[in-house]
């Protein structure tokens, strides 16, 4: 008995030059996607603890639900999606504890950095208060 199969594919085509300026490239995505909080282009250290691991770097972009890591070291596999750990941010004077989890690890793409990105658990609103208190800070 064969069954057949119908498959839908929805897919946005981005207008990004071939060498994107970084505040043009956060426009087209977030034009481009349905989420929750917008992303902002936030360039700030951080630090990374997965299985009693550190691993360092700065961010890309950051939202309310999850932020965009890039210039990881030491570098990540696909292997790590899926895995929970503690993300510090430092921005400005404080530091920020998030625990987070790895939605996707990116490598590759001349559009986007190498990188992962990680969504932020739900349950810490004291912290994802602070959050937006510094998002305040830099939209204007």
């Amino acid at each position: 008995m064969k069954a057949n199969l119908n498959i839908t594919v929805n897919c946005v085509i981005l207008n990004i030059p071939s060498k994107p300026n970084h505040n043009k490239l956060m426009a087209a995505i977030n034009a481009s996607e349905q989420r929750a909080h917008q992303r902002f282009p936030v360039v700030t250290p951080y630090h990374l603890v997965l299985n009693d691991k550190r691993y360092d770097g700065e961010t890309g972009n950051i939202s309310l639900n999850g932020a965009y890591l890039e210039t990881i070291t030491p570098a990540l596999q696909a292997s790590n999606a899926g895995q929970s750990g503690e993300l510090i941010l430092h921005l400005d004077d404080q530091a920020i504890m998030l625990v987070c989890q790895i939605v996707y690890v990116h490598s590759g793409d001349p559009l986007l950095p190498s990188g992962i990105g990680v969504a932020f658990d739900s349950h810490q609103n004291d912290k994802i208060a602070l959050l937006i208190d510094f998002m305040k800070t830099i939209v204007r």
